[in-house]
């Protein structure tokens, strides 16, 4: 046990390791309090920006219409009609991007003579079907397809099983069956 003497010697302000300590601490707790201010300062201005930014946008008016609306017909609260904000919303958006007039983009599959050239290059390498950034590029020519197109259908072809049928074709050929 200590006795209470060395207690008090060691937290008394004659001992300058404990004076030490006690500058070093407040010090550091002046830093982090600083930081901690500069944080909170940052995060308001970038807060206030972004409400700034957002108050000179078309939604933030038509809610504000919306508000003063529903005031001057009733004497309720600051209450939205979700319903009515979204419907607003939803014609002001469709109307700033045209998306009424935009024709619906559809896939098309790819031409016989494009396949048959895609699996005559599958089937002549079946034991190792990656093509090379080069054999694409060729592929690309003789197709007239993208770059892209020609990796996505190389990538689903391999899905499709070409292993479990190269290896399901030697097992029959050796008059063996899967159990």
């Amino acid at each position: 046990m200590t006795d209470n003497n060395d207690e008090v010697a060691l937290f008394s302000s004659d001992n300058e390791d404990f004076q030490h300590f006690l500058e070093t601490y407040v010090e550091l707790l002046e830093k982090y309090e600083q930081r901690c201010l500069d944080l909170l300062e940052e995060s308001n201005q970038a807060a206030n920006e972004f409400v700034n930014e957002a108050k000179q946008s078309p939604i933030w008016k038509m809610l504000q219409d919306i508000l003063q609306e529903q005031q001057s017909n009733s004497d309720s609260s600051l209450q939205v009609d979700m319903q009515q904000f979204s419907e607003r919303l939803k014609s002001t958006l469709m109307e700033q991007w045209n998306v009424r007039g935009m024709p619906r983009i559809r896939r098309e599959n790819l031409s016989k003579e494009k396949v048959m050239r895609l699996k005559e290059w599958f089937d002549t390498h079946i034991q190792h079907p990656y093509p090379t950034e080069s054999e694409k590029q060729q592929l690309c020519q003789e197709t007239g397809m993208q770059m892209q197109q020609i990796t996505n259908w190389f990538i689903n072809q391999r899905k499709r099983g070409w292993r479990k049928t190269d290896v399901n074709k030697e097992g029959w050929q050796r008059g063996e069956t899967n159990k």
